[in-house]
């Protein structure tokens, strides 16, 4: 079976928008659980760069969209219901492991 570029670009920029989408859920769940005194201070913190994903997932997003607008849709309202159920939050717990920095 022999997929198209088209569709094979779709499917490369929908896993890194559900991979960006994870890593910046988690670390707005963590920066908000230390601000407010959840999790103690010396809790491992993700580097500053990781904020950066923020506009890459945006972009990423946009780029679905340009790309097939319903599977945009799709993808987006699946990354919700994901992230109410804190499915987003465990994915990107696991994948900042390697990342993560105790504060100094």
């Amino acid at each position: 079976m022999d997929i198209g570029p088209i569709a094979l670009r779709s499917i490369i920029v929908t896993v890194a928008f559900f991979f960006t989408s994870a890593i910046t859920k988690f670390d707005v769940s963590l920066t908000k659980a230390i601000s407010i005194g959840d999790l103690p201070p010396e809790e491992p913190r993700l580097p500053h760069w990781i904020g950066s994903l923020f506009w890459v997932h945006w972009g990423l997003i946009i780029t679905l969209f340009v790309f097939n607008w319903r599977l945009a849709i799709l993808v987006y309202l699946v990354r919700a219901v994901l992230s109410f159920f804190g499915i987003m939050e465990i994915v990107g717990s696991i994948l900042t492991i390697p990342i993560r920095r105790h504060p100094e």
